[in-house]
């Protein structure tokens, strides 16, 4: 699996968000990192109960 870190430019890119100052597009990047880590262990702890309950 390949991952693409996503950076200021790339953010700012999106419709909405060009505006954004350095400061502010850092903390939005943090966030959605933040927000993709929590969602990964829920998956991977969900999946694991699935995978035990069928077994």
């Amino acid at each position: 699996m390949t991952s693409t870190k996503m950076t200021i430019e790339k953010l700012r890119s999106y419709k909405g968000l060009s505006h954004l100052t350095d400061e502010a597009a850092q903390k939005v990047i943090q966030s959605l990192k933040m927000l993709a880590q929590v969602a990964f262990r829920l998956y991977n702890t969900r999946s694991k109960q699935n995978n035990s309950i069928k077994c």
